[in-house]
């Protein structure tokens, strides 16, 4: 996987479509006809993009121009100054998926214990709702590696 994809918030999983926060962990899995909610390894619940009405995101962001950066250092800092700063804790995001009559409140894992850049962050919104307007960039979902590559670097 390279810089430009961890850093655009997202994953390719071929054959499935784009997971949106941590693949290997809780997250939302863009296929093309529906967004999945997958936590423990399992689909808990989905929305067809055809009834979706709309998408929030909520992603945490920060003011490290690298937030791998911050993963690195902040342990470090908490692990220095024990008794003065607590331990980082990775700060999850939310998607909320709205069709008609149920509202989902997904929380997704992130990848960043400091956040996101807000440059990342506004490239995953600006994607998601793209694909939610757009069906025929929702057929990109079958190879998203390469709809990745499409996206501005974030």
């Amino acid at each position: 996987m390279t810089n430009r994809r961890r850093r655009a918030g997202m994953t390719p999983l071929n054959g499935q479509g784009l997971a949106l926060g941590d693949a290997r962990g809780t997250h939302v899995l863009l296929r093309p006809d529906r967004l999945s909610y997958v936590k423990d390894g399992r689909e808990s619940e989905s929305a067809a993009w055809s009834e979706v009405r709309s998408i929030e995101l909520d992603v945490p962001t920060t003011g490290w121009p690298v937030p791998a950066l911050g993963d690195v250092v902040m342990p470090l800092l908490s692990g220095v100054f024990v008794s003065i700063i607590d331990p980082p804790e990775v700060r999850p995001f939310y998607v909320t998926v709205r069709v008609p009559g149920v509202e989902h409140d997904w929380e997704v894992g992130s990848h960043h214990v400091v956040g996101y850049s807000r440059r990342t962050a506004d490239v995953m919104k600006r994607t998601v709702e793209y694909l939610r307007r757009t069906a025929a960039a929702r057929a990109m979902l079958r190879e998203p590696a390469r709809l990745l590559e499409r996206l501005p670097a974030s």
